[in-house]
């Protein structure tokens, strides 16, 4: 994500809500804090993490598929970095690196080069730091100022790169470590360029199940796609550019590597695209899902499960590219789709909704997504942005089946299919100051979240439950009158679409309470009831047209 969206307006604050109902097969919840967050990781116990930027501080909060906190750890903001980057850390826990690099500064043994320094990070399932290394070196000055850091691990160590280019070549740094943050080498790659400055091409990573890494990037302004594999000693095993002879072009999402080992590397590619690369790099198979109209698939985030599938979730839906719908696809281990899971994304008075998802999981039979969800004032032309959990449930039709999915899985004819060897240029071995630092960090009480009638992704109506709510006439018109009732005694809350608390209103028990809906506009209405000890005992929402 840039410095201008990581930066936007503070969110608007929600009310925490309680517990999640355990009815719920689909919900979101959203973290109360004041700004989106950067970036996301599953760990191996499924729980999340997710960074979030700050003044002096760079906070990290861990929640559980259900969205609910576990904790925050904040950390002294690396001077002058830019993002940092995580990945699950075996056997509990998480790594983060950050990564700043500088022209100001040199180096006694290089006094003109631009100096790269790396902080990595070691957190237990805690949340406590237990490790913290910096590693320093140096870019030549011809490069174009390029510092998004990747990491990558598996029990075999850790691996850190960083691209910068200019128009000729690529540069990837890689650094590979042990799993305690000791320094086993560091190469550079060059990859020939395309003539242009590569400073919005980034790498995604994945391992290749035996200590080595795969890399993909794609060309700036070509359809080609440069994937290569590196063995675990630093040797470059294969590098393969792979092209598409009758798209449009691909947009790089992400790279997901299947328990098998084949890296399979998503984007779109007239429609949502996945090509699927044999381990050793001699074949190469493509597929294309068509979407509906209105749903754009580049910048995809995608994620393989034990048994070989795969989740697949456009990365930007919302009316800032002007979408009006959320997909998932869940993709079978033959690349057969199974299912399309979605909705359209609704617009309630003058805020729009959207999505920027960083992260995408299975959790049994269903998808969790992190990302930050975004509010655009219409009136104003300003954007909040919330960070946002939706768990989704695969199996079941109810809530967000799209009525006309349109979605067909076409293979590409190998003929169409460009796979060919890349010139691979000298590696290089590099020089690297090593330093082990003291951890520094605190653990801080996590930030709130919050749950509403999810309308992105369709939380089902609970008026069924036990102590189920009563709410008509809905839809109800703007000039009407509401009834609520409630099997017990209840607070109910009526709240905006951003969750802004609209009205309170008490209910005894078997009694009915009404409103006035004048002064609503058209659109949805999370209302909430809650029991005498503040517990949340149902969920419905209001429809007003």
């Amino acid at each position: 994500m840039t410095s201008s969206i990581r930066f936007l307006l503070p969110v608007v604050l929600f009310a925490l809500l309680g517990q999640p109902l355990q009815a719920q097969s689909t919900f979101q919840r959203t973290v109360d804090t004041l700004s989106g967050y950067w970036s996301s990781v599953v760990l191996e116990n499924g729980d999340m993490v997710m960074s979030f930027p700050g003044t002096s501080t760079h906070h990290f909060l861990a929640c559980n598929a259900q969205g609910e906190p576990l904790y925050r750890t904040s950390i002294p903001a690396p001077a002058g970095y830019r993002s940092i980057s995580l990945a699950a850390r075996p056997g509990g826990g998480f790594f983060a690196v950050a990564v700043v690099v500088d022209s100001l500064y040199g180096l006694a043994w290089q006094p003109d080069s631009i100096v790269g320094t790396f902080e990595l990070y070691g957190f237990s399932d805690a949340g406590a730091m237990d490790l913290r290394r910096q590693f320093t070196t140096r870019f030549a000055t011809d490069s174009y100022d390029n510092q998004v850091e990747n990491i990558a691990c598996d029990g075999s160590g850790i691996y850190i790169t960083v691209n910068r280019g200019n128009q000729a070549t690529d540069q990837l740094r890689v650094l590979h470590t042990t799993l305690d943050g000791d320094l086993l080498w560091a190469k550079s790659y060059v990859i020939e360029g395309d003539g242009v400055p590569s400073f919005e091409q980034n790498y995604k990573l994945g391992m290749d199940g035996t200590g080595g890494l795969y890399f993909v990037r794609k060309m700036q302004f070509n359809p080609t796609v440069i994937i290569g594999r590196i063995d675990s000693d630093g040797s470059l095993l294969w590098l393969k550019s792979i092209a598409y002879t009758q798209g449009f072009g691909f947009t790089l999402g992400d790279l997901v590597v299947r328990p098998d080992g084949t890296p399979v590397v998503v984007g779109s590619l007239n429609g949502a695209g996945m090509y699927a690369v044999a381990p050793d790099g001699s074949s190469v198979q493509g597929h294309i899902y068509t979407l509906p109209e209105g749903i754009d698939p580049f910048l995809s985030v995608a994620s393989a499960s034990p048994d070989g599938s795969l989740l697949a979730v456009s990365r930007l839906m919302g009316t800032i590219a002007g979408l009006r719908r959320a997909v998932i696809l869940n993709v079978g281990s033959d690349f057969e789709l199974i299912n399309v899971r979605g909705t359209d994304i609704v617009t309630a008075g003058q805020t729009e909704h959207g999505l920027r998802a960083y992260t995408i999981a299975h959790a049994g039979s269903n998808a969790v997504i992190l990302g930050n969800r975004f509010s655009q004032d219409t009136v104003f032309q300003s954007y909040s942005w919330h960070p946002t959990l939706w768990n989704v449930d695969l199996a079941s039709d109810e809530g967000c089946m799209l009525t006309d999915p349109q979605v067909t899985h076409f293979t590409v004819p190998q003929d169409l299919i460009t796979f060919e060897d890349r010139n691979i240029l000298p590696i290089s071995d590099i020089d690297v100051l090593w330093t082990p630092l003291a951890p520094e960090w605190s653990t801080e009480a996590p930030f709130t979240t919050s749950e509403l009638c999810s309308l992105l992704v369709g939380t089902p109506e609970h008026e069924g439950s036990p102590m189920g709510m009563v709410l008509y006439p809905n839809p109800g018109s703007p000039d009407g009158v509401i009834n609520l009732s409630c099997a017990d005694a209840a607070r109910f809350t009526v709240y905006s679409a951003t969750g802004a608390t609209l009205l309170k209103l008490t209910s005894a028990r078997g009694l009915t309470t009404s409103f006035s809906s004048a002064g609503l506009a058209p659109g949805l209405y999370p209302v909430v009831a809650f029991g005498s000890n503040g517990q949340r005992i149902a969920v419905s929402k209001l429809e007003v047209r």
